[in-house]
């Protein structure tokens, strides 16, 4: 699980990227809508959260 978790980034590539909001990052999330996080750690937490 812990591999799992450490390449979420590279296996959901096409997810996220880097916002032009007001946080860094944004994740889209399986219904459309897109969550903006702060932090690599936040864009992973949401990934394993999503599409696990």
């Amino acid at each position: 699980m812990l591999n799992e978790m450490m390449s979420l980034l590279d296996t959901h590539d096409d997810k996220w990227g880097e916002s032009g909001g007001d946080e860094r990052y944004e994740v889209e999330l399986p219904d459309g809508t897109t969550e903006q996080v702060r932090t690599k750690d936040d864009v992973k937490a949401l990934l394993f959260k999503q599409y696990r």
